[in-house]
C-alpha cells in the first residue's frame, strides 16, 4: 500500500456466520486496522503512514459459512465512514 492513499475492505457473510473480522497487519505482523464490530458485514479503513507491504486477514470469529472481501483505494478526504458502507439491517416485521 502506499502512503498518501486510503483503504477501504470490506466484508460480507453468509448468515450462518454472525461476527466476522477484517484485520490488516503491516510487513512485521503488527496490527493496524481491524473493524470494531460484531457482525457478518464489516469494514475498515487505513491510510498508511509509510508506503510497504501490508497484509489483510478476514476470518469468522463466530459461525460457519461463506464470506466475500473487497478493497477500495482513494485519496484521504474522499469517501466517507466505514459507517457509511453498510446501511442498517431491517428488523424484524412488528
Amino acid at each position: 500500500m502506499r502512503a498518501g492513499r486510503c483503504y477501504t475492505f470490506v466484508a460480507a457473510a453468509s448468515t450462518g456466520i454472525v461476527d466476522l473480522d477484517v484485520i490488516v497487519f503491516d510487513a512485521e505482523g503488527g496490527e493496524v486496522a481491524r473493524d470494531t464490530t460484531a457482525a457478518s458485514r464489516v469494514a475498515t479503513r487505513l491510510c498508511p503512514p509509510q508506503t510497504g507491504t501490508y497484509h489483510v486477514a478476514v476470518r469468522a470469529a463466530q459461525g460457519n459459512g461463506v464470506f466475500a472481501m473487497r478493497w477500495y483505494e482513494g485519496a484521504p478526504g474522499t469517501g466517507g465512514s466505514t459507517s457509511d458502507v453498510w446501511t442498517p439491517e431491517p428488523g424484524p416485521a412488528p
